[in-house]
């Protein structure tokens, strides 16, 4: 069973995400990491200023991060940091059991799946 230090965090995928980002975004990448609280509310706080977090993901960040959410966090990332476009073609996502659990993060579940870079349960 997995307990909360075992899944990933809104903040932990925040800080994750903007390390590999060079564009918008103070963290350096070869210096050391720096994981200090002050660091990550600033991470949140210019990733919410961006677009692509919503002010949900700031309320506990430090909860694990379920898979829907991860998605709309990653997708949003994707278009506005990264400016990647969107699938056209997701209709292999149709076979996901539990696509439409959320009809708000359905379209970000699909971009993420059609993408190759989450599986399908």
């Amino acid at each position: 069973m997995n307990t909360k230090e075992s899944l990933a965090t809104t903040e932990d995928l925040v800080v994750a995400l903007s390390a590999g980002c060079t564009e918008g975004f103070a963290y350096k990448g070869n210096a050391s990491y720096d994981t200090s609280f002050a660091f990550k509310h600033t991470l949140l706080q210019k990733a919410y200023h961006t677009g692509w977090l919503e002010q949900q993901d700031l309320l506990d960040p430090t909860a694990p991060i379920e898979r829907r959410h991860l998605a709309r966090i990653l997708h949003m990332f994707l278009c506005l940091v990264k400016n990647e476009a969107d699938e056209i073609d997701t209709s292999s996502a149709y076979n996901i059991k539990d696509l439409f659990d959320c009809r708000s993060c359905a379209g970000h579940v699909m971009q993420i799946y059609a993408k190759g870079i989450m599986e399908g349960h």
